[in-house]
Formats: structure tokens, C-alpha cells, sequence
């Protein structure tokens, strides 16, 4: 079965993009090579093997925010999420950048167990998962990968400034624009005004991270 490095898995509501407010298991997996210098999960951007441990259940009472990551098989990670779930809710999987690793097999075998499977990912890489899989792609400062505009199911673009929409003008305008959310970096009140007055003009949607303004992971 696939390895994947794990850095936590925690139970909290999705707080950005079409599934916000939505009750859902994170998973998150350690790496990302994109570096983006607005990152809230800086802490699991880098593989040190120094802080990897073994397929345990200390995975499930990680406490957020450290570099300790866990080398786990797909097919236990998903059983464990199942055995703790007590309904099909919404599963992330999330990063660093999730697909940076193999997640083909975890999506489908969380899929299997009826949850319904969201990746969070920046289209750096190539998005390797089932048909069914709901792909937010969400464009960062390096190029996204060509193929992966085409498997998006949205996309949700961070902004900090205007420089942040008119990078990927071309590729935006070839999207439905259903499919379009604009959330502002770190909900700073400048980029929230920009955003929202881009979304008016261009009626895009609007995406808060409204887990932050609550207080929750």
C-alpha cells in the first residue's frame, strides 16, 4: 500500500471555498516546495527525518502547529479516520502540498467509505486521484501545471494585491465563472476590499476564511 508522510489529522469545519462552513476531517500532509511567504502551515513544508515517526496512534493527538510528521499507509489512515468518524463528512486533504505525494490510493479509499474528498492544491504538481474527488486548485506565485486548470472544480486564488489576479488573467478568464472565488491573504483589510470589489465587478465569489474569524483550526 502507498506510504504517505502525514503531519496532522484533526476534526474541525472547512472555512474557505465552496464547502465553507461544512463539517470535515483534515488531513495534512507534510512538504511543499512552493514557499509561499504568506504560509499559515509553515510547519509542515519541510521533510527533516529527524522529526518523522512511525504508523501509531500518536498521529491522532499531534498537537498542532509543530514539524513532528508521521509515515503511515493509505489504507490504515483511512480505516482510523473511519473508525473515529461518526458520519460521512467532508475529508481534506491538504498540505503542504498534497500533491507533491501519491494520494491516488487514499482518495479512493476514503471515497469507498463514503466520505466525500476534497485536495487542496497549489497545481504545482500533477493532481493523481479518483474521478470523484473535488479539486480546489489554488493558484500561488509558481506556475500552475497546464492539465490542471482543466481538473479544477474551483479555484480559489489567495490575494494580497491586484499583481495576484492579473498573473493568471488568461487562465481565469477561460473558467466558468461559478468556478472562480477570490480570498483575501491573512484577511487583511485592504485585500478584502480589493477582492470585494473585483468579485462585484467581475461576479466571482467571495471566499473568507471564516475559520480564523471564529477562532478555530
Amino acid at each position: 500500500m502507498t506510504k504517505l508522510l502525514v503531519n496532522e489529522v484533526f476534526w474541525s469545519l472547512q472555512g474557505e471555498g465552496f464547502f465553507s462552513g461544512r463539517p470535515a476531517v483534515f488531513i495534512r500532509l507534510q512538504g511543499c516546495h512552493v514557499g509561499c511567504p504568506y504560509c499559515d502551515t509553515k510547519y509542515a513544508l519541510q521533510r527533516d527525518p529527524k522529526h518523522q515517526g512511525l504508523q501509531s496512534e500518536a498521529l491522532f493527538q499531534k498537537a498542532s502547529g509543530t514539524s513532528d510528521y508521521f509515515s503511515v499507509e493509505s489504507d490504515w489512515l483511512a480505516r482510523e479516520i473511519k473508525k473515529r468518524t461518526s458520519q460521512n463528512i467532508l475529508a481534506v486533504i491538504t498540505g503542504g502540498e498534497p500533491c507533491s505525494q501519491d494520494i491516488a490510493d487514499l482518495t479512493s479509499q476514503l471515497g469507498d467509505f463514503g466520505f466525500q474528498v476534497q485536495v487542496e492544491t497549489s497545481g504545482t504538481e500533477s493532481i493523481c486521484c479518483v474521478k470523484t474527488t473535488w479539486i480546489t486548485l489554488s493558484p500561488k506565485a509558481k506556475p500552475v501545471l497546464a492539465e490542471n486548470w482543466e481538473k479544477a472544480s474551483e479555484v480559489k486564488l489567495p490575494v494580497r494585491d491586484e499583481q495576484d489576479i492579473l498573473r493568471y488573467e488568461e487562465e481565469l478568464s477561460q473558467i466558468p465563472r461559478e468556478k472562480i472565488s477570490l480570498q483575501p491573504v491573512s484577511c487583511d483589510a485592504k485585500a478584502t476590499a480589493l477582492c470585494v470589489r473585483i468579485c462585484q465587478q467581475r461576479n466571482w465569489r467571495l471566499s473568507l476564511q471564516i475559520h480564523k474569524y471564529i477562532g478555530i483550526l
